[in-house]
């Protein structure tokens, strides 16, 4: 199965949410009595990016194991090639446009941040040196470390059981992490600080991670010897009912648990990942593939991307119209367009020639 039905839908709600948070549609919702903050947690941009994160780990690892299973090993080599291929193009034009703007002092200025989000590091930057243009680009960053170190793992752990292992340890990593790094301080001039009030802690490797490989998890699962799942799976409703759970729990969890709140939704994305890979002629696939938008799933990447220059953040006073509302939002999809139909897609070409 190369293509899975309702993959691209999926991908475009989850950039929904991503825009809707930055173009400030939950703030203006809120203020008129029309949303809760606590919704936040089922349709913020952060949520977005969680599902992205666990579709990349499904998918990701899916591909890999089966190259694996088929020819006893993975090229490394050629699963980069293709991972650049596929990130890079829309990455540099960002990066390009962001650097013009910093020069002409249109743009906050900062330079560290666009060194570590061309070396996909941006995960790891202080606060200080944070730029709304940039922001987006963590989790670029998370994912291409994930990129980087996932395939050489899945040689070295050769057996289904360690690859499980591995993947329960990583996450259990991400677990204490996500805990830990709250509460630890650092020393920076004499003073002790909160190290989350120098870094978004939460976006390094571990805990952020976590979602991608609860996607791995889903993948080594379907993929391994002897699995049951399509019996359990297929043409059945509790899975959805599952995903629901989990979806939702974080809306009614207490404060202190709520740094696994992306762990307990990563599950539940998981188990609807797994359901739409067995029901590929389901209502629901039928749905998440008409035609505007799948469309919208296949410039995902792009609208992500681009999204980060237009909208920044969240609305806020700027030197450029473009900036603004509408012209932001309209800026995003127009650029998406243009460099899937025109850039993106005749790069991808060459990926086959490292299959």
């Amino acid at each position: 199965m190369n293509y899975i039905r309702g993959f691209n839908g999926l991908r475009a709600f989850s950039v929904f949410f991503v825009v809707s948070t930055h173009i400030g549609l939950y703030e203006f919702l809120l203020k008129r009595g029309f949303y809760h903050p606590n919704l936040d947690v089922l349709f913020s941009g952060n949520t977005g990016v969680q599902v992205f994160f666990t579709l990349s780990g499904f998918l990701i690892t899916l591909i890999l194991l089966k190259e694996y299973n088929k020819k006893g090993s993975i090229s490394l080599k050629n699963f980069y090639i293709r991972r650049f291929l596929r990130l890079l193009p829309p990455l540099i034009i960002l990066l390009c446009l962001v650097s013009i703007f910093m020069f002409l002092k249109l743009i906050p200025r900062s330079f560290l941040g666009l060194i570590m989000s061309a070396t996909y590091t941006y995960n790891f930057i202080p606060l200080k040196f944070y730029t709304g243009e940039l922001g987006h680009t963590w989790s670029l960053a998370v994912e291409e470390q994930f990129y980087f170190l996932w395939p050489m793992a899945l040689l070295v752990f050769a057996t289904t059981r360690k690859r499980f292992y591995v993947i329960g340890a990583a996450i259990g990593l991400c677990i204490a992490a996500a805990f830990i790094l709250r509460n630890l301080s650092v020393t920076n001039g004499g003073e002790i600080f909160p190290l989350d009030s120098l870094y978004t802690v939460d976006r390094w490797l571990f805990p952020a991670i976590a979602p991608i490989m609860i996607g791995a998890l889903a993948a080594s699962l379907i993929l391994a010897p002897g699995n049951r799942l399509l019996l359990n799976f297929k043409d059945k409703i509790w899975p959805l009912a599952a995903f629901l759970f989990f979806y939702v729990l974080p809306v009614f969890l207490p404060a202190f648990l709520l740094p696994v709140q992306a762990i307990i939704q990563s599950l539940g994305i998981a188990l609807l990942l797994i359901w739409i890979y067995y029901n590929q002629q389901s209502s629901l696939c039928n749905f998440l593939e008409i035609k505007w938008i799948n469309y919208l799933g296949k410039i995902s990447y792009g609208i992500y991307i681009y999204q980060g220059f237009f909208l920044r953040t969240g609305p806020g006073e700027s030197a450029i119209m473009v900036q603004y509302f509408p012209y932001n939002l309209l800026c995003t999809i127009l650029a998406a367009i243009v460099s899937y139909e025109i850039i993106e897609k005749p790069v991808l070409k060459f990926k086959t020639k490292f299959a």
